[in-house]
């Protein structure tokens, strides 16, 4: 038997697949799963689904066997299907989930195969479709169905512990997927606030032999138990760190030259690992282990320490050597975002318990907790040593000083949840994005946007500054910005105008992450069509691509800007040679 708090945390599991993060979070944590004692790695992509599937399937089959209801009803199913079909409306985000997994099926393995129908999306074929298909069978016997879509009546269940009831069930629900054909011969109707494809420009018409990545300019790396959420470069040391769910980050040595030279691959065998657990009970009888997903990392400038934060409100500082120096404790619930300021003195947290704190790090105890959210913190970023942003669900952005117990600004435009803020090189604009589609630039004395990006279809997940403009290191290259959305795009904008100058439009699903190169000339991009994909900035041509086995959920390019690093679903991270 499942409890109700392992059913939470399927739940917490559906939403996190789908693409809805904050949605996860916040479920998280009013459900309290943080304290339940499930190894992450353990619970298969699709659980939730497959239960519901295989549950409906039974309870239908039984209910024509015992003719408890007439075979041209369809029961709960066809209700489900018919609700489907009739047009009932979803909210954005359903049609964003829809549309970034249209064309993959989640597999057994957390992988995306394209070009089938999602579990999520196929309505459930009923016991009765199943049964009028077959051949002649007799009133008082089950119906006759094909080999690929035979049921067997399910054993008694066994008795299980508490602990381990939650694997028991998925290892029944998730051994045997519904892929067939022919239990997913209906089709749901397509969203219809998806955008159309546009169509192709000179720039996009490009040989796609000549731009897709060969494989001995890929390195993978295994070693994660649990999909990879993102990638740090430390600014001066060959190293790369990497955070998963796996209660893990990982610290990899990659050494200069040829990505997949023996020297390379050998010293990447072996990375520093730092185990993310937290003791719970008083007693030496009660006290357990319970691992917590790592969700956030950054290196400090001089790249001596990395900042790692976790699903249990724990912030950590280790060395670059992976050892433990401080534990950072006053957070409640997840951490989404760590910032280091420029000096390295101070580190900044924004956390699902809508807190954002900034710490002391040479005696890891916290400096000042700023409460000014009433929605989860869900990003920050400094403006300067001792100035930084913060925005959250509640629609709001603050600009925060130490030492002054109220924000020095509030900027309020946006419609929808904040998803993601950066302050341009020189401290003087801050880029927002939001779920209501759009991106906003600020500035500290204005309460009203200077800019507003309006252009995307969906919502607009992450925004980032090109290093380029002034106080950049590229001061004579003209600043830009980039917006990447749930509507399969990326956008460059000119700041001064407010002007798209690009739309990169060849991902086919949610892009979740983008990254400039350290001169400017290029972005990145990381989609769940498990593409990862390089642009010129300055005409939109595709230059590289690269699919993987698991979706992105980022990417990330090296100080040097010879490599790009990818954090994939399928528990692999791809280090790929970049040399134009």
């Amino acid at each position: 038997m499942i409890s109700s708090d392992e059913v939470n945390y399927l739940i917490y599991r559906y939403l996190k697949e789908s693409g809805f993060q904050h949605s996860a979070f916040t479920f998280g944590h009013e459900s309290n799963i943080v304290h339940l004692d499930v190894n992450p790695s353990d619970v298969q992509t699709g659980s939730l689904i497959n239960i519901i599937q295989k549950g409906v399937l039974y309870e239908e089959l039984e209910a024509v066997i015992t003719k408890e209801v007439e075979s041209e009803s369809g029961g709960l199913v066809k209700s489900i299907n018919k609700s489907l079909k009739g047009g009932k409306k979803r909210n954005e985000k359903e049609v964003a989930s829809s549309s970034s997994t249209s064309s993959g099926t989640i597999g057994t393995q957390g992988n995306i195969s394209s070009n089938s129908t999602t579990a999520a999306q196929a309505p459930l074929t009923t016991a009765t479709e199943i049964a009028s298909s077959s051949s002649s069978s007799s009133s008082h016997s089950a119906p006759q169905v094909s080999n690929s879509q035979q049921f067997s009546t399910p054993p008694p269940a066994e008795k299980t512990t508490p602990t381990t009831a939650l694997s028991s069930a998925l290892s029944t629900s998730t051994a045997a997927p519904p892929t067939s054909a022919s239990t997913t011969t209906a089709t749901a109707a397509p969203p219809t606030a998806l955008p159309s494809q546009p169509s192709l420009t000179v720039a996009s018409i490009i040989d796609e032999k000549n731009v897709d990545v060969r494989s001995e300019n890929v390195l993978v790396l295994s070693g994660h138990g649990s999909e990879v959420f993102m990638g740090s470069w430390n600014p001066k040391l060959p190293l790369f760190a990497t955070c998963a769910g796996d209660a893990t980050a990982r610290v990899w040595r990659l050494q200069p030259g040829p990505i997949t030279s023996k020297i390379v691959s050998e010293a990447a065998k072996q990375p520093s690992v730092l185990k993310h657990t937290s003791i719970q009970g008083n007693s030496s009888t009660t006290k357990t282990e319970r691992a917590k997903e790592v969700t956030a990392m950054d290196w400090n400038g001089s790249g001596t320490l990395l900042a790692t934060g976790s699903s249990d409100g724990l912030a950590r500082i280790w060395d670059a050597k992976g050892n433990l120096k401080h534990k950072l404790q006053k957070h409640t619930s997840h951490i989404f975002a760590l910032k280091w300021s420029k000096s390295g003195d101070y580190l900044l947290s924004g956390s699902a318990d809508n807190l954002a704190i900034v710490w002391d790090t040479s005696s890891g105890t916290a400096k000042q907790i700023f409460d000014f959210h009433t929605h989860p913190c869900l990003d920050v970023d400094w403006r300067n040593n001792t100035s930084f942003a913060t925005c959250s669900g509640d629609m709001l952005i603050h600009v925060c000083e130490l030492g002054k117990t109220k924000p020095v600004a509030t900027f309020s435009g946006h419609s929808s949840e904040v998803n993601s803020i950066r302050w341009d090189p020189q401290g003087q604009i801050l880029a927002s994005c939001s779920d209501d589609k759009t991106a906003k630039l600020w500035r500290i004395d204005s309460s009203k946007p200077v800019q507003d990006l309006k252009g995307h279809d969906l919502d607009v997940y992450t925004v980032r500054w090109s290093p380029t403009g002034p106080g950049s290191k590229n001061p004579s290259k003209p600043a830009l910005l980039a917006t990447a959305s749930f509507d399969r795009t990326v956008k460059l904008w000119d700041t001064s105008s407010g002007n798209c100058l690009q739309t990169l439009d060849r991902h086919e699903e949610a892009v979740y992450s983008i990254s400039f190169s350290p001169d400017g000339e290029y972005i990145a991009s990381g989609s769940l069509d498990r593409c990862l994909n390089i642009w010129s900035v300055k005409d939109g041509a595709l230059v590289k691509s690269y699919k993987g086995s698991g979706s992105i959920n980022d990417v990330s390019w090296s100080s040097g800007g010879e490599r790009v690093a990818v954090c994939c679903s399928d528990n692999t991270v791809a280090i790929i040679d970049f040399r134009m």
